[in-house]
């Protein structure tokens, strides 16, 4: 139970980098964890996004949409602290209220705030694909928030003697100071899950749900299954963004409970849209296609790789976990930054070959308990 609590919680606090970070970046940080920089996408939408969004809590990008009479958003912040700094970075802009808010996916590092926006805008709609509604419902997200509590100490002396162990072995110095980071910030991230009151869909959709706002077209998208069962895509076809929830995450994916086999078709679905602009669910906003190729020829070939290992006799997921190789799309995705690596197999590689080793033996991967 411990261990599975310990995965849960690494879930909801999905966590990554978005360019190679020096070590010193880590330290000295001492203005609020929650602050966002917000960025203008065209007249009237914007991106509220952290000035780093490897440091830890980890936040969802937000998108804001502001229409002649209110503001549509694209998940709505991780937690109460960064709900409060989306809401003033959004009154700064306009003092039109939130109408409605899509949620992407389950992961509470998208939702988690949601209460604050209930408060300050009691007549907020939330809007997710029927299966996020249900792995919100389920009770997991309670389970794993209920143990956040006495997760505080044991969390930052497991960090820190991480940080130790690293250290010695004489890793790189961006990977001792992750780990140092990780156990500065631990005790203010965690003290956010306490009480934290998770809100549910208002109304869910199953393939489409539309918006109209004067001559603007917005519409929430299920285009297959990929990081859960249940993402949802924001597209405005005049403008021609997308806002692809963990879809697409920058500058390394995470594989926790994902869909590996189907996700390659998801991305194809996503860029024949055809987008000027692309939301990632973390990370800098991105203006072509060169990363979400790179993320279609990953999601192929490891899905291919243990298809062929389990044909050829692998029968277990320890063994395909040494079968199927990395080192090419890690390259390609990470380059040579030592902290990307490292990223990349801690939040991608390690994690999906759980789900790799499910699909290639002919099983479904599920969200969790559901």
């Amino acid at each position: 139970m411990f261990v599975r609590s310990i995965a849960i919680f690494a879930i909801l606090n999905c966590w990554l980098a978005t360019r190679p970070v020096q070590a010193d970046e880590f330290f000295g940080m001492q203005d609020d964890p929650f602050a966002v920089e917000i960025e203008q996408l065209a007249d009237d939408i914007y991106v509220a996004r952290r000035p780093f969004s490897w440091r830890l809590p980890v936040q969802a990008n937000v998108t804001i949409v502001i229409n002649d009479d209110d503001v549509v958003l694209v998940d709505g912040a991780g937690l109460p602290a960064h709900a409060e700094q989306i809401i003033r970075a959004i009154r700064d802009l306009t003092d039109k209220p939130v109408s409605t808010i899509l949620t992407t996916h389950w992961h509470g590092d998208h939702n988690l705030g949601y209460s604050v926006f209930r408060r300050e805008y009691p007549e907020v709609r939330i809007i997710a694909h029927e299966n996020t509604r249900h792995s919100m419902a389920n009770g997991v997200m309670e389970y794993a928030l209920g143990a956040a509590e006495a997760e505080i100490a044991p969390g930052i002396e497991r960090m820190n003697k991480r940080a130790a162990e690293a250290e010695a072995a004489g890793e790189p110095a961006e990977i001792v100071a992750y780990w140092k980071s990780y156990a500065l910030d631990y005790g203010p991230q965690t003290r956010e899950y306490i009480d934290i009151e998770i809100v549910l869909a208002d109304e869910t959709f199953s393939d489409r749900y539309v918006l109209h706002r004067g001559n603007r077209t917005i519409e929430f998208l299920y285009v297959g299954n990929a990081n859960t069962d249940g993402d949802a895509i924001l597209w405005l076809p005049r403008e021609k963004i997308v806002a692809t929830g963990d879809i697409v995450v920058g500058p390394t994916p995470y594989g926790f409970g994902s869909y590996p086999g189907e996700w390659g078709d998801t991305l194809r679905v996503v860029k024949a849209l055809d987008y000027d602009i692309l939301v990632p669910g973390h990370g800098d906003v991105q203006r072509n296609t060169v990363y979400v190729d790179a993320l279609i020829a990953l999601m192929d070939d490891i899905s291919e790789q243990g298809r062929a290992a389990v044909a050829a006799g692998v029968d277990s997921e320890e063994a395909l976990r040494e079968a199927v190789e990395f080192s090419v799309h890690a390259k390609a995705i990470a380059g040579g930054d030592p902290l990307l690596q490292f990223l990349f197999g801690r939040w991608f590689s390690e994690p999906i070959i759980e789900s790799v080793y499910i699909e290639a033996t002919g099983g479904t991967v599920t969200q969790l308990d559901h």
